[in-house]
């Protein structure tokens, strides 16, 4: 009896460890404005500086409105990688005026090469690889998301 008591205690503990993290996601919705559209986006917020660093490593898939959106302070220059993530995906920089400044279109899966933003973004949305070419999201959109007005802006020059 004692055994399967133990072995009933390690299957719920990792239960917890394993599933429950899946579900309890941070979940919001991203808008891309562009001149005639609007698109919605369910997706996964990464903030903290470890659910940066794991990104979408390891997905299998993604969801065609789905995503991940990377949330930061201040806008810097930002670069991504594909290392361990085994689906392409699209890389949308945002700058602090909350407009796409550059896209990385079907980055490719596996990849360990850089892929920089163009300016300093203060954001990143990944979107399933071909997203932004079958929508037309271009660079000058306006991404809509509430944590958008709590980012420190930089001086004016």
């Amino acid at each position: 009896m004692t055994i399967r008591i133990y072995n009933f205690m390690v299957a719920i503990a990792f239960f917890m460890i394993v599933a429950l993290p899946a579900q309890s996601r941070d979940w919001g919705k991203v808008t891309v404005v562009g001149a005639d559209q609007r698109y919605d986006f369910r997706v996964e917020l990464a903030i903290s500086m470890e659910e940066q660093a794991r990104g979408m490593m390891g997905r299998q898939s993604l969801a065609p409105d789905n995503g991940m959106l990377f949330i930061y302070k201040t806008a810097e220059p930002r670069s991504f990688w594909m290392r361990n993530v085994p689906i392409a995906l699209d890389i949308i920089y945002i700058n602090e005026d909350a407009t796409i400044g550059s896209i990385v279109a079907m980055a490719k899966p596996n990849d360990p090469t850089p892929l920089p933003s163009d300016y300093p973004a203060v954001a990143v949305l990944e979107l399933a690889g071909g997203r932004v070419a079958e929508l037309g999201i271009e660079i000058g959109d306006k991404v809509e998301h509430p944590a958008f007005k709590y980012i420190e802006r930089s001086a004016p020059q």
